[in-house]
């Protein structure tokens, strides 16, 4: 199963969350988009499919021919401990094992730098790094989170990429980010780095630290552009143009 770059069907779920919001702005304008939240937060005729993403028929359709699918982790919807364990693990596990039974290549987990937050701010930190995730219930789930999308890469035939994104997340562009501090990003630049992701395609297991090139940055960003081209793919997509 392939298509062109430009036409790539991409499932995100979470999809009526502020992050399932970003990345589905992010993919519209060049991709086949489909949405989906859980029952709950799903409402009537709001164009997102309402699935529980258990271990059923219904995941399995859900998932069936799609070349990338989107899963947010921070920013999705919020609970308590159990709730929010049980959605970044289990629920996860079984989009995974949806994608591999059906052949999709590609599955992309929205994680956090907060996981990095406890070192102290003078450090450059790179992908390399150890965690330090604190007790907050969220940070404490992603955690949990990015262990199942990268032992399932290890164990199954399905390439996973773990985007540990900047924050806050800050509305609007790059300007808007400068003020957000050393971590900042932009939620243009979110829908940026999530929409190059989906382009470049899975290999393997990939773990990329994205946040807007903000004065001092705190994380670096070089494994992001030699994997995606962020954060100058813009830049470097309207020169190609210009070219022509």
């Amino acid at each position: 199963m392939s298509h062109p770059v430009g036409h790539m069907k991409v499932l995100v779920t979470s999809a009526n969350s502020r992050l399932g919001k970003i990345s589905a702005a992010g993919l519209r304008s060049t991709h086949e988009v489909t949405l989906t939240d859980l029952p709950q937060f799903v409402d009537a005729n709001d164009g997102v499919v309402a699935n529980d993403l258990d271990h059923d028929k219904a995941t399995d359709s859900l998932v069936a021919d799609m070349d990338a699918v989107v899963f947010p982790g921070i920013e999705a919807h919020s609970g308590d401990a159990s709730w929010l364990i049980d959605h970044h693990t289990r629920r996860s596990y079984n989009v995974l094992r949806a994608c591999v039974d059906a052949g999709v290549p590609h599955v992309i987990y929205l994680s956090t730098l907060q996981l990095l937050d406890d070192y102290e701010e003078r450090l450059t930190v790179s992908e390399r790094w150890r965690p330090l995730p604190s007790t907050d219930d969220e940070i404490l789930a992603i955690h949990l989170g990015e262990y199942v999308f990268r032992e399932y890469a290890r164990e199954e035939p399905i390439s996973t990429t773990i985007l540990r994104l900047g924050f806050p997340i800050v509305d609007g562009d790059r300007t808007s980010a400068n003020a957000g501090g050393t971590a900042a990003l932009a939620s243009d630049d979110a829908g940026l780095a999530i929409s190059a992701t989906v382009e470049a395609g899975g290999s393997g297991y990939r773990l990329l630290h994205i946040q807007s090139p903000v004065p001092n940055a705190r994380y670096l960003l070089g494994n992001a552009e030699l994997a995606i081209g962020f954060p100058d793919k813009k830049e470097s997509l309207a020169g190609e143009g210009a070219a022509r």
